[in-house]
């Protein structure tokens, strides 16, 4: 796996996750993450919207590798691992959960979403990897409660903001899939 060299960063796209797609369909390879710090159409598992204004993480990564797109999906949960890792640092662990296959939840309520989505260009198979975590404000999803960072922060602690703690992501990502190459 080629290690991201670049970040990039925008004020507002539609989704993270299209625009990684739109990359890796141009066959652009090095692995890289883009970061939003506002998303008007971002989308989670079966089509369910996921938007967003400033002050939470979405962010999508996109990597290229020589296993098939069907064992790539794998990787949504390493995803989540490096989620629940990362936000270790500023809750209780104990209070982090994983729901399969895509939620990273605290107390039972959802935190994080996660959307992997996989295809092929040029007799390569491309990941791009979709995580949102709520850090400064719970977004209204219908039927579904949803909780924030800066609402279960461990005292002493300080709310990270999208660019401190997508580098940290990435790292722990990466640790995860390092794993799941070794199996």
């Amino acid at each position: 796996m080629a290690k991201p060299t670049v970040i990039r960063h925008f004020d507002q796209l539609d989704s993270t996750n299209t625009k990684c797609v739109c990359i890796a369909k141009s066959g652009e390879q090095p692995a890289l993450w883009v970061l939003a710090d506002r998303q008007s159409a971002g989308r989670g598992r079966r089509n369910r919207k996921w938007q967003g204004g400033a002050g939470n993480l979405y962010a999508s990564g996109l990597y290229w590798f020589d296993q098939s797109p069907a064992r790539l999906a794998e990787l949504g949960f390493a995803a989540a691992l490096a989620v629940s890792d990362v936000l270790s640092c500023f809750v209780d662990a104990d209070q982090l959960r994983l729901k399969w296959p895509n939620d990273v939840l605290a107390c039972g309520v959802k935190l994080a979403g996660i959307l992997p989505e996989s295809g092929v260009q040029n007799n390569k198979c491309w990941l791009v990897m979709g995580v949102g975590i709520n850090l400064s404000h719970a977004p209204e999803i219908a039927g579904r409660k949803t909780t924030c960072l800066a609402d279960i922060l461990q005292a002493g602690k300080t709310l990270p903001d999208n660019t401190a703690l997508l580098p940290e992501l990435v790292k722990c990502f990466e640790h995860w899939v390092a794993i799941w190459q070794e199996q």
